[in-house]
C-alpha cells in the first residue's frame, strides 16, 4: 500500500539531511537546507488558514527557488501551479482568472496585477530549521498536488490537475524500474512548466540523490556546453526530450565520455532510429537510452521501452510496454479491444492517472471513462486521441492521432489556439496551422490564412501578426512562417485538406538569365552561395550572402567582368538584374588588377604588415599577434607524412617563407627559397594538453624566425592534437581556413591549384596604388569623418595600466539563441541590412552605456581581400577601421541600426585608404599626436568554418589581447557566439564576468523594443536589476 507522496518525501529528507540535494549555478543546498527552506513556504501559507488543496500559483524563475517553493507548497497540503513569469501577460491573466487563483508565490518584483489575487514574497534569506516544529496538515492520497497547463483545443490553455499518490506511485515505479541508488546524480534539464519537471526534482529527492541543475541561459543547450555540463556534473541520469538528446549526439562524443552516465530517458518526441546510430557507434550498450510514453493527463509516463543498439537499423523505435499498475489498450470506436497489429485509439488503464482537467466537466466526461477489467472491475482509462497499434511481441507502436494535436520540441500545441489568436488580426478571416518537415529533418510551423474581402494585407505579413500574436502565444506557439492563399484546399466533404495544405509549395518566383552577363552573374553567385536555384530577381542577401561572401561577390565581378562595384552599389542592386544593369553602364579598368611583381631581394610591406611590424617592435616578447591553432585529430595519421605535407604547404605559400628587414631605413620583406622547418613532436598526459599548449606559443623573431611553428601533441590516453602557430604579419583569420583546407586536401593526396599571386604581389601592387590620385581619392572621405573634435573615450577604470605594455588579458564566452535576434533578422529582411550591422549596433550601445558616451569611434574588421586574385593566398590582408557614430538617444534602436548600416556601407567602400594614412592626416594637425583611434574592437567572424571530419577545433585558452576590450561574434544555426577579449591592464576577470552578464541584459532588453527609444530603454528601471551602473569602477 502507497503512502502519501509528503511522508515519502519527508522520510528522505530526514534521512539524508546532510547529503548535497541539489547543486547548481556555483550553490550547493543540503537535504537540510532544501527542507528549512521549504518549511518556510510552509509556514507562511499555513498561516492564511488556507483550506486543504488551495490552489497556489508559483511565479519563479531561479529553479532552486521554485524547487522549494514546490516541496513548501504542498507540504502546506495546498495545490501548486507552476506560472512562467516570461509568457505573455493575457496568457497568465487568463490562466489565473480560469483558477480564480486567490495566492502566488513570486520572488519577481514585478507580478501581474490581479486584485483578486494575494502575493506572498518568497524570501530565500528565509529559512526554518529542520527541528523547528511545524504542524504538518494530514495528507490523503487523493488530494490534488499541482497543476500542469497545456495549450488547449478551444484556443485557452486547459489546466490537468495531478494526484497525490499517482505522482508517488510513477516516481517508485521509475526509481525501482531502473534501480536508483542514493548516489544518482539527476540532470535538470526540463522546464519547471511542463509536468516532466517533477521526474527531474523528485527521483532523486525520494531516493538521496542530487539534482544537478545547469547554468540557466541562452547556450545551456548548445552542444559542447550540455556536454561539457553533463562530463563536469557527473550525471549519472538524464530525462529530457529528443531535442535536447539531439544537440548532445551532436557534440563531440567519445567512448570515454560520461562516465557516471547509466540512463538517458526520453519522452515527448517520436525518436529516429538513424539518429541514434552515431550515439551507439560511439557508446555501445553502455549507456541505457529509454523511450518513455505517457500524457500529464495520466501522471506523466504510461509506458517505456529499453532502446537496444540494433533499433538504430530498424525501421521505428516503439513505444515499448505499460509501466506497472497499467494497461495500454487498443481500442476501436466503440472502444473495444483490437487484436495484435490492427491499428486503434491508445486507452491508458490504470488507478494512477491525474484528476482531469481543471473546472471542465464536459472535456472531462469526454476524455475520462472507466472500462470493465477481466475480473469484472473497473478501472479509470483515459483516451490519448493517439492512434497505435500492438506488435506481435507486445509492444506498442506509436502511429499517429485522430485531432490536429502537434507535438514540437516535446511540447504539445493544439494548433486551434494559435488559430484563435490570429482571427483577432483584421485583416484574416480564416487561418489554420500545422507542422512540416523542412530541410534538413527540421520541423517548421506553418501558418496559413485567407484575407477578409476588402481588406489589404501588409507587404511584411511577419512583421503585422507578430505583435498580436506574442501578446497571448508562448515564443515555442509562434509560427515560423505566415502564408497568405487565395483560398484552402478542400475535401470531397467539404473539410479542410490538411495534407496538401502542408504540401503547398510557398511561393517563389525563379526568374531565368536573359544575357551572358546576367548568365555570368548567376555562375558567380552559384560558386559562393552554392549550386542551389536562384532566381534573378532575388536579393543576394536573402539568397544567405553575407558581409564577407558580399567582399567575394564584389572581387569576382571585378575579375569577370573587370568592373569595379563599390559596396554602396552592391547594397542599392541587390539582384543579378540589377547588378547587369549597372555592370553594363560601366567602363572597364585593370587599376585593381594585380600582376606578379618582379623579382627581387626584398619587397614592400603592405601597410597592414607595416603597422603590425611597428606594434611588434615596441615589444618584441609580445604573443598577442600570434595565431595558434589546434585541432584534435580523430582519425590515424603518420607523423612523416604530416611534416611532408607542411613542407609542401611552406613551399605552396611564400609568406611561410617570409622575414622581415631594414633595409635603408625602410622595412622590406624576403622571401626565402628554403627554410629549415621542424615538426614538433610532444607527449604528455591528458591534463597536460593546455600547458604544453600555452608553452608552445613563443615569441617570433621577424628577422630571423620562419613564423610559422607546427607541432603533434600526443598524450597518454591516445589523444592527437595537431598545433600551429604563426604571426600576424604573414598570416589572417581567412587564412587559418586557407591552411587547414590546403593541409587537408594534400595530406590526401589532392592536388591543388596553382596560385596566381602571392602575398608580396599584393603589397607591391598597394604600394604602387597608394601613390595613385584613384588612392588619394578616398582621403577627402576620411578627413570628414574626423574633421570635428575627437571624442576622449573613457573607460569606467580607475587606474588603467597604461604604462604596462604586455599583452596579457583573458577571454569570456556566452551564447544566445537566435531567436532573441528576432528582431535584427526582422531588418535583415525587411531593410536589408547585415546581421554584423545589427550585432555591431547592439556592441554601440553597450559601449556607449559602459563609457557614458554618445559620440565614439569602434575598431572594425573587414577581410581587405577585395581581388578574386586574394581568395586562396595566405596572407594579412585584414584592415582594421575605424567607425565613428554618433548615438541619438531619441532614435529607436532600429533606427540606429539603419543609420549605422549606411555608414558601414560608406565607410567599407573606403577601406583602401588604410588606418596608418588615416592617423598620419589626422595627427598632422594635432599639438599633441594619438596613438590610436579606438580602445574598442569589434569583430564579426564570418568567414567559413574549418572544422572537418578528420579534425575538430579545440578550445584552449590563448590570453594575450590586443586591445583593452573586443568582442567576436559568430553565427551558427542555432545560436550566436559572442566573446569578450579584454586586457588585464583594464579589467579583471571578475569585471568580465559582469560586464558579460550585462551585455546579455541589455540585448535582450533591446531586442524586447527594438522599435522603443533608446532613451527609454537605458532608464534604469527598464534595465533590470543587471544593468551597468553610473557609478561602476573596475579594476580597483
Amino acid at each position: 500500500m502507497l503512502n502519501t507522496f509528503q511522508s515519502e518525501l519527508y522520510h528522505s529528507m530526514i534521512k539524508h539531511k546532510q547529503q548535497i540535494a541539489i547543486e547548481g549555478d556555483n550553490r550547493s543546498l543540503t537535504y537540510e537546507e532544501v527542507l528549512s527552506r521549504a518549511n518556510y513556504i510552509t509556514h507562511m501559507l499555513l498561516n492564511e488558514n488556507l483550506n486543504p488543496e488551495t490552489v497556489v500559483g508559483i511565479m519563479i524563475k531561479d529553479r532552486i527557488q521554485m524547487i522549494t517553493a514546490v516541496i513548501g507548497c504542498i507540504n502546506a497540503r495546498c495545490c501548486f501551479v507552476p506560472i512562467d513569469p516570461d509568457q505573455p501577460i493575457q496568457r497568465q491573466e487568463r490562466i489565473a482568472d480560469h483558477l480564480d487563483l486567490a495566492y502566488l508565490i513570486s520572488s519577481e518584483a514585478d507580478v501581474f496585477v490581479r486584485k483578486e489575487t494575494k502575493v506572498l514574497r518568497y524570501d530565500q534569506s528565509f529559512a526554518f530549521d529542520v527541528d523547528h516544529q511545524i504542524d504538518y496538515p494530514e495528507f490523503h492520497q487523493d488530494d490534488s498536488i499541482y497543476i500542469y497547463y497545456t495549450s488547449g483545443s478551444t484556443g485557452t490553455p486547459k489546466g490537468i490537475v495531478g494526484r497525490n499518490v499517482s505522482l508517488l506511485q510513477f516516481l517508485k515505479w521509475e526509481i525501482a524500474a531502473f534501480d536508483i541508488q542514493s548516489d544518482c546524480r539527476v540532470s535538470q534539464l526540463i522546464s519547471p512548466y511542463f509536468d516532466a519537471f517533477l521526474r527531474d526534482i523528485f527521483v532523486p529527492l525520494l531516493t538521496g540523490g542530487t539534482i544537478c541543475i545547469p547554468v540557466q541561459n541562452e547556450e545551456t543547450f548548445a552542444p559542447d556546453k550540455l556536454h561539457a555540463w553533463i562530463k563536469a556534473s557527473k550525471v549519472s541520469l538524464i530525462h529530457c526530450v529528443l531535442s535536447v538528446f539531439r544537440s548532445l549526439n551532436s557534440s563531440d562524443l567519445k567512448a570515454d565520455d560520461f562516465e557516471n552516465l547509466k540512463h538517458v530517458l526520453m519522452s515527448g518526441e517520436k525518436i529516429k532510429p538513424q539518429e541514434l546510430t552515431k550515439w551507439y557507434s560511439v557508446f555501445a550498450d553502455r549507456i541505457q537510452l529509454v523511450n518513455l510514453y505517457g500524457a500529464t493527463e495520466t501522471t506523466m509516463i504510461r509506458s517505456f521501452y529499453l532502446i537496444k543498439p540494433g533499433d538504430a537499423q530498424a525501421s521505428k523505435i516503439p513505444i515499448g510496454k505499460p509501466i506497472d499498475e497499467t494497461e495500454l489498450w487498443i481500442v476501436d470506436e466503440n472502444l473495444k479491444r483490437c487484436k495484435k497489429l490492427i491499428t486503434g485509439q491508445i486507452l491508458i488503464v490504470s488507478d494512477y492517472i491525474s484528476k482531469g482537467y481543471f473546472n471542465d466537466a464536459e472535456q472531462n466526461e469526454k476524455k475520462f471513462i472507466s472500462v470493465t477489467l477481466k475480473d469484472g472491475s473497473m478501472r479509470k482509462a483515459f483516451l490519448t486521441g493517439d492512434y497505435g497499434r500492438e506488435l506481435a511481441d507486445g509492444n506498442i507502436d506509436l502511429i499517429g492521432r485522430d485531432d490536429r494535436q502537434i507535438k514540437l520540441m516535446g511540447i504539445r500545441i493544439e494548433p486551434e489556439e494559435i488559430e484563435n489568436v490570429m482571427l483577432r488580426v483584421p485583416f484574416v478571416q480564416n487561418a489554420i496551422i500545422g507542422l512540416r518537415s523542412e530541410a534538413g529533418g527540421v520541423e517548421a510551423l506553418l501558418a496559413f490564412f485567407v484575407r477578409k474581402p476588402g481588406f489589404e494585407v501588409p507587404s511584411n505579413v511577419h512583421e503585422a501578426l507578430e505583435p498580436v500574436m506574442k501578446d497571448f502565444l508562448p515564443a515555442a506557439m509562434m509560427p515560423s512562417k505566415f502564408i497568405e492563399l487565395d483560398a484552402f484546399p478542400l475535401l470531397p466533404n467539404g473539410k479542410i485538406n490538411l495534407q496538401e495544405l502542408l504540401n503547398t509549395p510557398i511561393p517563389v518566383e525563379l526568374v531565368n538569365p536573359v544575357d551572358d552577363i546576367e548568365t555570368k552573374l548567376l555562375g558567380i553567385w552559384k560558386e559562393i552561395l552554392g549550386d542551389k536555384p536562384i532566381s534573378t530577381i532575388e536579393s543576394f542577401q536573402a539568397m544567405g550572402g553575407n558581409s564577407l561572401s558580399i567582399m567575394k561577390l564584389i572581387g569576382k565581378i571585378y575579375g569577370v567582368f573587370k568592373v569595379r562595384v563599390p559596396l554602396q552599389e552592391i547594397f542599392k542592386n541587390r539582384t543579378i538584374q540589377k547588378q547587369a544593369v549597372f555592370i553594363r553602364a560601366q567602363k572597364t579598368d585593370d587599376m585593381m588588377v594585380i600582376k606578379k611583381a618582379t623579382m627581387k631581394p626584398a619587397y614592400h610591406l603592405s601597410a597592414a604588415q607595416e603597422r603590425l611590424y611597428f606594434s611588434y617592435k615596441l615589444n618584441p616578447q609580445k604573443t598577442s599577434f600570434n595565431l595558434p591553432m589546434v585541432w584534435e585529430i580523430h582519425e590515424a595519421f603518420s607523423v612523416s607524412k604530416v611534416k611532408e605535407t607542411l613542407v609542401r604547404l611552406i613551399s605552396r605559400h611564400e609568406s611561410l617563407r617570409t622575414i622581415f628587414i631594414e633595409q635603408n631605413e625602410v622595412i622590406m620583406q624576403v622571401i626565402r627559397e628554403e627554410v629549415d622547418f621542424h615538426l614538433d613532436e610532444i607527449f604528455c598526459s591528458n591534463d597536460e594538453v593546455q600547458r604544453k599548449i600555452s608553452d608552445f606559443i613563443r615569441p617570433f623573431d621577424l628577422s630571423k624566425d620562419i613564423l610559422f611553428r607546427s607541432g603533434i601533441i600526443s598524450t597518454d590516453e591516445g589523444k592527437h592534437f595537431f598545433i600551429m602557430d604563426l604571426h600576424h604579419i604573414i598570416c589572417d583569420g581567412i587564412s587559418q581556413t586557407i591552411l587547414l583546407t590546403d593541409f587537408t586536401q594534400s595530406y590526401y593526396d589532392t592536388d591543388l591549384s596553382p596560385l596566381s599571386i602571392q602575398l608580396k604581389d599584393y603589397a607591391e601592387w598597394e604600394y604602387d596604388f597608394m601613390l595613385s590620385t584613384e588612392y588619394v581619392k578616398h582621403r577627402e572621405f576620411w578627413l570628414g569623418i574626423f574633421e570635428k573634435e575627437l571624442p576622449h573615450f573613457r573607460l569606467p577604470v580607475s587606474n588603467p595600466l597604461i604604462d604596462d605594455l604586455s599583452d596579457k588579458g583573458g577571454n569570456i564566452s556566452f551564447s544566445l539563441t537566435k531567436e532573441l535576434f528576432h528582431p535584427v533578422f526582422d531588418l535583415v529582411k525587411k531593410d536589408r541590412i547585415t546581421l554584423a550591422s545589427g550585432i555591431f549596433s547592439l556592441y554601440f550601445l553597450f559601449i556607449s552605456r559602459l563609457s557614458g558616451q554618445d559620440d565614439l569611434v569602434i575598431g572594425s574588421t573587414t577581410s581587405g581581400r577585395m581581388q578574386e586574385e586574394l581568395e586562396k593566398v595566405v596572407g594579412m590582408f585584414v584592415k582594421t577601421l575605424p567607425v565613428r557614430a554618433i548615438i541619438n538617444y531619441d532614435s529607436t534602436f532600429s533606427g540606429f541600426v539603419k543609420y549605422l548600416h549606411e555608414l558601414l556601407i560608406e565607410i567599407n567602400s573606403k577601406q583602401i585608404y588604410d588606418l596608418s594614412n588615416i592617423m598620419s592626416d589626422i595627427n598632422s594637425k594635432r599639438e599633441h599626436p594619438l596613438l590610436s583611434l579606438f580602445e574598442v574592437v569589434f569583430v564579426f567572424l564570418d568567414h567559413e568554418k574549418s572544422d572537418h571530419r578528420e579534425a575538430t577545433r579545440f578550445d584552449f585558452q590563448h590570453t594575450d589581447s590586443k586591445y583593452p576590450l573586443t568582442l567576436y561574434v559568430k553565427e551558427y544555426d542555432d545560436v550566436m557566439d559572442f566573446r569578450l577579449e579584454y586586457s588585464n591592464a583594464y579589467f579583471t576577470a571578475s569585471d568580465m564576468e559582469l560586464l558579460a552578464e550585462q551585455f546579455q541584459t541589455m540585448i535582450r532588453k533591446v531586442m524586447s523594443g527594438p522599435d522603443t527609444k533608446i532613451i527609454e530603454l537605458f532608464h534604469e528601471n527598464n534595465l533590470g536589476d543587471a544593468v551597468v551602473d553610473d557609478n561602476i569602477i573596475f579594476n580597483i
